[in-house]
């Protein structure tokens, strides 16, 4: 698939069959924990610092998280209330 300029390929994982703890999901995520991305060959978790981690990335999604400080404070205030 692509979304901004990105090429990637999504995966459906099924917690309640157990699937985030199969061979197949620990050999990229040991913690076996939900979402994770591998880019690169890197294991990255947390959705909150994933979206950062995406939009700071890929030019084609900085406008999700953009420059001005103030926006990223809302921005963040709305990650970090989600994530509690």
């Amino acid at each position: 698939m692509i979304h901004g300029n990105v090429n990637y390929e999504d995966r459906y994982v099924d917690m309640l069959k157990g699937e985030h703890k199969s061979d197949e999901c620990l050999k990229y995520n040991p913690d076996g924990t939900i979402p994770f991305l591998v880019v690169n060959g890197k294991c990255l978790k947390e959705s909150a610092s994933l979206l950062r981690f995406i939009a700071n990335a890929y030019p084609g999604l900085n406008y999700l998280y953009p420059e001005d400080i103030f926006v990223r404070h809302t921005i963040d205030a709305a990650l970090d209330f989600n994530g509690t």
